[in-house]
Formats: structure tokens, C-alpha cells, sequence
């Protein structure tokens, strides 16, 4: 992983993994913070399939610039499982850190085409066609899904 992903660890902090039973917004055990995973080799599934939308970027033409790397911008961005929207888990010691320049206006671009829900531990927001919404999310289940339960009036 550190060698992809630099010193970013975000994506152990901020996902669930529920192989190991580890919740959202919280260290995983075997995070190694700024190198790596120190089970790397023995990393559960969800975690090996697992990649950023800005390492997936990376050595590509339309790389995104360091600043946005999860552990810059404190705003990890990944794709739903269906891959038809975006995510973006904020880190909740900065929870307004998605509406920092760089990264509110790549979900602002992100939002023309796709919806994207923001989410930084405490609250959640949809983003589309360029709007806002506050929304509210269901508790997760026991394999770490949430649902849309409707939206904060």
C-alpha cells in the first residue's frame, strides 16, 4: 500500500472494514500510521480491492494533484459499490473539509453527472446537479451499510 499510496493511511482510519470488524472513523489496529498496513500480505479482501479515487488516478493523464491525496485534503473519494455514485468520507476532526476549494469543486464537477454523498461522521450530504441537501443515513448494519432514510428539512 505505501508504496502507491505514499504516507496516506486515511482510508484505515476513515472506512469500515468489517472483516475485521473495525467501524468507520477508527484506527485500525494494524494501520501503521503514514507507512502502511502491517498485515498487508494477510489483508482482508475488502481492503485489497479497495482504492481511492485518487490513487486511481495516479500514472494516468488525468492524475489528481498531491493536494487531493486523502491525507492533504482529509477527504477520502471512492465510488459505490455499483459504481454509479461517489462517496466522500471526510475525516471528522476536519468535518468541513470537503467544502475546501479543491476538493468542493471536483465534487461540485463530480455532482453534473453523478450523485455524491458526503459524509464526515456526523452529518451527510447529497451533492447534484451542483446542489445541496442535507440527508439522513441510516445506522449501519452489521456489514457496514448504510441507507437513505430521507432528507433534513
Amino acid at each position: 500500500m505505501a508504496g502507491d499510496c505514499g504516507t496516506c493511511t486515511q482510508c484505515c482510519r476513515l472506512l469500515a472494514v468489517t472483516e475485521l470488524k473495525k467501524p468507520k472513523n477508527t484506527r485500525c489496529a494494524h494501520c501503521n500510521v503514514g507507512v502502511g498496513c502491517k498485515i498487508y500480505e494477510d489483508r482482508p479482501e475488502s481492503c485489497i480491492s479497495f482504492k481511492c479515487i485518487w490513487l486511481q488516478t495516479q500514472g494516468t493523464g488525468l492524475a489528481l494533484p498531491l493536494a487531493l491525496r486523502p491525507d492533504k485534503s482529509k477527504v477520502v473519494l471512492h465510488t459505490t459499490t455499483d459504481e454509479k455514485n461517489i462517496v466522500a468520507k471526510v475525516d471528522p476532526d476536519m468535518p468541513m473539509a470537503w467544502m475546501n476549494r479543491g476538493i468542493s469543486d471536483m465534487l461540485s464537477k463530480f455532482s453534473e453527472k453523478l450523485l455524491v454523498l458526503v459524509d464526515n461522521g456526523k452529518q451527510y450530504w447529497v451533492i447534484q446537479n451542483r446542489g445541496i441537501r442535507e440527508v439522513k443515513m441510516s445506522t449501519a448494519d452489521e456489514a457496514g451499510t448504510e441507507r437513505f432514510e430521507g432528507y433534513v428539512t
